[in-house]
């Protein structure tokens, strides 16, 4: 019974080594293969690119392919579900960022649109009133050449 209960403890023992060991290696695995998957979108993060109107949608499609390359990769082990957790805790926080600046760019974008949209219309206004007012010019040059004829007319009638 003492024997028994000596390998059992052993058996125990090498057991709970191997499952450390085990999580550890897939821990490194997991690791590995998740920034191999998410290389494309850190760089983009690093760069700058998810900061513009639309940033957000891009960075949300960008992660959501990385997760699924990264469910899809062999081997990982144990650890899969809590890397994957950790990644997605992380880029939560990344996401609010860029989601916030998105609505801001996208927000001031709509303004200078708007301001664009105004000066355009205040040009075609402007232009309008130019060309009215140059028809108006020329229809008083037309009349005071007319008023004139008829003056004339009028001392020649007078005379007679």
């Amino acid at each position: 019974m003492k024997f028994q209960n000596e390998m059992k403890d052993k058996i125990q023992c090498l057991y709970e080594q191997y499952c450390i060991t085990n999580e550890k290696e897939s821990e490194k695995k997991c690791r590995a293969v998740l920034n191999k998957v998410a290389k494309e979108l850190e760089e983009k993060l690093k760069k700058g690119e998810y900061i513009k109107p639309g940033g957000y949608k891009m960075f949300c499609s960008d992660r959501e392919n990385a997760e699924m390359a990264y469910l899809g990769a062999p081997g990982k082990g144990v650890k899969t579900e809590d890397i994957l957790l950790e990644f997605k805790h992380q880029k939560a926080v990344e996401a609010n960022n860029i989601l916030t600046m998105d609505n801001s760019l996208t927000a001031q974008k709509k303004e200078i649109e708007d301001v664009k949209q105004r000066m355009a219309e205040i040009q075609m206004q402007n232009k309008v009133m130019a060309e009215q007012m140059a028809v108006t010019q020329e229809m008083l040059k037309m009349m005071e050449n007319h008023g004139k004829k008829y003056q004339f007319f009028d001392k020649n009638n007078g005379r007679k």
